[in-house]
């Protein structure tokens, strides 16, 4: 039942590649300085433009596109979120 509750959406999180070695699962997730969520998942290494991490976060409209700060242990990193479709590598 979701009546009354804010929607979660999982979405992928892109970081400058230099950044994706401090993000760890848990790590959270701010949108407008607010707390959104959290990682649930994060790559050994940024691919070619594809998301870092995944995140299930709190949102009351769109976030594709949306700047972020996931606050890790080693300071906060600015992201950018992208809906989950975006981090598919393509396929035929």
């Amino acid at each position: 039942d979701n009546y009354g509750k804010q929607a979660r959406m999982l979405v992928g999180v892109l970081v400058d590649g230099g950044q994706v070695r401090s993000l760890r699962r848990g790590d959270r997730v701010k949108l407008d300085g607010k707390d959104a969520g959290e990682l649930t998942s994060v790559a050994p290494e940024a691919v070619g433009g594809m998301p870092a991490a995944l995140a299930l976060v709190r949102h009351k409209g769109e976030v594709e596109g949306g700047e972020a700060v996931v606050v890790t242990a080693a300071g906060d990193v600015e992201a950018r979120l992208a809906h989950r479709r975006a981090a598919q590598a393509p396929h035929d």
